[in-house]
């Protein structure tokens, strides 16, 4: 049970480190288009 739970946490933290690596990724290429698009 204890096993499992950490399994879980761990899967979980996994999860929310892509999410977190996808947003650190994608937020400065958003920005970097919005600031190229009200400039031209």
């Amino acid at each position: 049970r204890i096993t499992f739970n950490i399994l879980l946490n761990y899967r979980l933290s996994k999860f929310y480190l892509i999410l977190y690596l996808c947003t650190l990724e994608i937020c400065p290429i958003i920005l970097f288009a919005k600031t190229i698009s009200t400039s031209l």
